[in-house]
Formats: C-alpha cells, structure tokens, sequence
C-alpha cells in the first residue's frame, strides 16, 4: 500500500508518499498514477526527493503553489478513492509528524 500524508505549516507545503501499491507488479498503473502527480508537484518543489517506494515533497507555502498542491491532492485523493486497498491518503498531517525527512531531501 501505498502511504500518502499531506501537512502545511505557514512556509510549506509537504507531501510524503511511502509504500508501493502492489496492484499489478510489472504493469502497476495505480503506482504509474501516483508517480506521475508527485513528479508534476516536484517540478515546483523547493527540495524533493523521488525514489521507488520513497517520496517528499517541500514547497514554498504561496498562492500558486497552493493551487497546484491542491490539484495535485485532489488526483491523489481520486485514487485512493478508486484503489483504497492500495493508497491510501492523510490530509492535514502534523508538519512535525513529517518533517523529519526534509533534511534528507534533495534541492531540485
């Protein structure tokens, strides 16, 4: 399954995913669906890192990439409401819950 939270403080905008989806191993669309929405959100990023199975997003808390963070969540949201045995969504997760991974991300 796939572990996806969403926090915002007043300087950001974080989004973890952690998992793999395990629908289709070889030929996993809900896994496709959900790295294409993280890769579109990281091309706004701060600092991003974006490996299998383990992904962090930051971004600067504006109104454009509010916008875009909330397009991004509402997809991500859509899958998990198709596939809920493989992702599964935390929207308003404790920024200090998540926070610890931002000093292993990478400036993008």
């Amino acid at each position: 399954m796939i572990s996806i939270k969403a926090a915002t403080d007043k300087k950001h905008l974080i989004l973890s995913a952690k998992g793999h989806a395990d629908y289709m191993p070889g030929n996993d669309i809900v896994c496709a669906a959900v790295s294409a929405l993280f890769c579109t959100l990281a091309l706004k990023s701060q600092k991003a890192k974006l490996l299998p199975g383990d992904s962090f997003i930051v971004l600067s808390n504006n109104a454009d990439n509010r916008a875009v963070f909330k397009a991004v969540l509402s997809g991500l949201c859509a899958i998990a409401e198709s596939f809920s045995a493989h992702v599964r969504v935390e929207v308003g997760a404790s920024a200090d819950k998540i926070n610890f991974f931002q000093n292993k991300c990478q400036v993008i």
